[in-house]
């Protein structure tokens, strides 16, 4: 277990692409965040929801926190979640991430660092929601999005990775890790993604859930 590092899950998104919450899904007989939070807690005992509807949420029985800069993106969320946080350390995850595998979250929270901030990347890109986040970045962080709000910009326009370009991180390759599998950094972010996250972990889909408005 992890006891100083508390994990912070990012669950804030609007899921537009999906047209429902995704987090309360059904991938078999758990939503995606009870997936999620079940996986953590064989390796964290400390775990915040960072969202921004936490009446949805309740049945968890966790922390939760929302954000405190609204309609930012995911650093919004990050900035919460540190805020919530009582540890030096912390790891961020996406909870749209059903096939990330514990050993992929050990290694990283094993990873020896002198940076803030340490984030893999699949390939080309950069995974900035699945990372360790020093506590200490706070003000950082709230300068970037005090300065990104001064000047009119847009959640879309308040990107993560110049955040960490500002603040500095260790990138990890996680391609070159020999437990590495392609499937760790699938999101899950549309009705196709849903089929094959379900077609992948073996279990029933919930087509109605889905399509049902």
């Amino acid at each position: 277990m992890f006891k100083d590092i508390t994990a912070i899950v990012l669950a804030g998104g609007k899921s537009k692409r999906m047209g429902k919450e995704k987090a309360l899904l059904h991938i078999g007989e758990k939503t995606l965040i009870e997936i999620m939070i079940d996986k953590l807690k064989t390796l964290f005992p400390n775990i915040i929801l960072s969202t921004n509807s936490p009446e949805n949420f309740t049945f968890l029985k966790i922390r939760m926190v929302e954000d405190f800069y609204k309609n930012v993106g995911p650093l919004g969320g990050i900035h919460a979640g540190l805020t919530e946080s009582n540890t030096e350390k912390n790891f961020i995850i996406s909870c749209d991430l059903p096939l990330m595998s514990t050993e992929m979250i050990e290694y990283l929270c094993n990873f020896n660092s002198s940076k803030k901030i340490v984030v893999c990347k699949s390939g080309d890109y950069i995974e900035p929601t699945f990372g360790i986040y020093s506590r200490e970045i706070l003000e950082d962080i709230e300068v970037i999005l005090n300065l990104n709000l001064q000047h009119g910009l847009q959640a879309k326009d308040i990107s993560i990775q110049n955040a960490i370009e500002k603040i500095g991180a260790d990138i990890i390759d996680a391609t070159k890790l020999p437990f590495y599998n392609e499937d760790f950094f699938y999101n899950m972010n549309t009705f196709e993604d849903y089929i094959y996250v379900t077609k992948k972990l073996g279990v029933p889909n919930k087509f109605n859930e889905i399509k049902k408005k």
